[in-house]
């Protein structure tokens, strides 16, 4: 099978950003979509920070072979130990022994903020190994394609999820036919475009990698005639990469704003009670419709 993945580390960061979390809660606090944006956000996080676990591997490689370059540096070279070695003649007595440990407790904590500081030469180029196990390593490769692969599929799953819920908080109702129509009755065309109808190239790559194991589809293809940006390899297969999953993240971080901004200026039609029933007879959990 011809995988195709960005051999480019950076491609890979943690994509969510706290101040846009940040506005989302403030956006829905003490309102009827609370609940829905806390669990957009969660999902979004949990993305951003799964997808990110191959570059994370090789930091944290990287820390710890930092750490032991500091250990030999400072051990076998002898620095700590000829500094210590004036207390250690002293240290016969307990006094001198609680002036001792206290010593060994800087030197201790001086190691560690040397430590978290980059040293004056790079103990592992991160960049480089993660572009050549990008490159040659086939069981990396597959990490890399299927990891992103799921955060696409996770990333849109959570913003459905959450349109569901917003759409349930405004009309008490789900839906899982015409859910465009559907939406552009609660909040009015403009914002059910912009929100849904405009995202329907992701949601067909969505349904490609769910249904039919990551290969195009007929829709895919009416699309891709329509001028849609959709890669395929030879085989037949999506290609999707890092960049992909990005760019999905910052296409949907307008439109949750956009939804909710105009959500929390409506009067809800729904509102759940404290026994967990509706103005609609019992309360109805638009991921269990």
């Amino acid at each position: 099978m011809n995988i195709h993945v960005l051999p480019d580390s950076q491609s890979y960061r943690v994509f969510v950003e706290e101040a846009w979390l940040t506005e989302v809660l403030k956006q829905t606090e003490n309102t009827p979509f609370d609940n829905a944006a806390v669990e957009l956000c969660a999902a979004v996080k949990a993305v951003a920070y799964a997808r990110n676990q191959p570059l994370a591997m090789l930091e944290n490689l990287e820390y710890e072979l930092r750490e032991v370059a500091l250990e030999r540096m400072f051990i076998e070279d002898g620095p700590i130990q000829n500094a210590l070695s004036p207390l250690r003649i002293f240290a016969e007595s307990v006094r001198q022994q609680i002036v001792f440990n206290r010593a060994v407790d800087q030197v201790a904590a001086n190691l560690r903020n040397l430590v978290s500081q980059p040293l004056s030469h790079p103990v592992l180029d991160i960049h480089g190994l993660f572009r050549h196990l990008a490159t040659e390593n086939e069981r990396f490769q597959m990490v890399l394609w299927k990891s992103e692969h799921q955060a696409f599929v996770s990333l849109f799953f959570a913003y459905e999820f959450f349109l569901n819920r917003v759409y349930f908080g405004l009309t008490g109702k789900t839906t899982r036919r015409e859910f465009g129509e559907a939406l552009s009755k609660a909040v009015g065309d403009s914002v059910a475009n912009f929100c849904w109808r405009e995202i329907q190239v992701q949601r067909r790559l969505r349904d490609a990698i769910v249904h039919n194991g990551g290969r195009k589809t007929k829709e895919l293809e009416e699309l891709r005639a329509r001028g849609a940006e959709i890669r395929v390899n030879g085989e037949g297969y999506l290609i999707l990469t890092a960049e992909d999953v990005n760019e999905l993240y910052f296409m949907l971080k307008p439109r949750v704003l956009k939804l909710l901004t105009t959500a929390v200026k409506m009067p809800p039609a729904f509102a759940v009670g404290p026994d967990g029933t509706t103005g609609h007879g019992q309360c109805s959990d638009p991921s269990q419709d």
